[in-house]
């Protein structure tokens, strides 16, 4: 889907939905490429952003961190110059004091960075061998709201990105029929459950519709394709 492709140049582009993060490179990247990159005569200056891949090694790009936040939609800022594309991401969770203690646990070096972390981004597209791909950031829900990223929550604090979100008119509540098949599988009440259609297929929530939808019209990117679709 043309959407999801940004294009990096005259014959090479990129699906979105496949991408980690993008992170503008610093100096102590620099420090490390030149090194290496000497011998065959490169110039590491010449590049500027990382772009890290959920199931393939990264590339670098000469195009700078400001220009993708203007070629590609609907990026969100995790960290300081890291940028990830909302369509590669399923769901996002808060972090909780109990994941963040047993992170800190399983990783005592990097304790520090660990008691930063907000959030947990669940990708869409499985790494290498298959396996799902998550990984924590710094930035809170809360942030993400203020800088317009809409993250909705659909009930158990699994929030999903407004602009991932295919039709909010198909978002409709489960019949009782589906309801008891579901209920062993989700905590859901007898009048509980809720279909939302996403880029990534469905998910199951427990919001109501109504309340999905007035979310994701509320959503700025969504007010302005409504009004470049209307007449006039």
């Amino acid at each position: 889907m043309t959407q999801f492709r940004l294009k990096l140049g005259n014959k090479s582009d990129i699906d979105l939905r496949s991408v980690l993060y993008f992170e503008a490179l610093n100096d102590n990247d620099y420090s490390r490429l030149a090194a290496g990159w000497r011998e065959a005569g490169a110039m590491p200056a010449d590049y500027k952003t990382r772009i890290a891949f959920v199931n393939r090694e990264p590339t670098l790009s000469r195009i700078t961190i400001d220009e993708i936040r203007l070629r590609a939609p609907n990026l969100v800022e995790v960290q300081p110059g890291r940028l990830v594309p909302m369509a590669a991401v399923r769901l996002v969770r808060p972090v909780t004091d109990e994941q963040r203690a047993q992170m800190a646990a399983a990783y005592p070096e990097q304790v520090e960075a660990i008691g930063l972390k907000q959030t947990r981004f669940e990708y869409a597209v499985p790494d290498v061998d298959g396996d799902p791909v998550i990984k924590h950031y710094p930035a809170s829900i809360k942030a993400m709201r203020e800088a317009r990223a809409n993250p909705i929550n659909i009930g158990g604090e699994r929030y999903v990105f407004a602009a991932n979100i295919a039709d909010p008119d198909k978002v409709r509540k489960l019949t009782e029929d589906e309801l008891s098949k579901l209920r062993e599988a989700y905590s859901l009440a007898d009048n509980q459950g809720v279909q939302i259609p996403t880029i990534h297929g469905p998910l199951i929530g427990t919001v109501p519709p109504h309340s999905i939808r007035q979310r994701v019209e509320g959503t700025p990117t969504r007010k302005n394709d409504e009004r470049k679709r209307r007449p006039g």
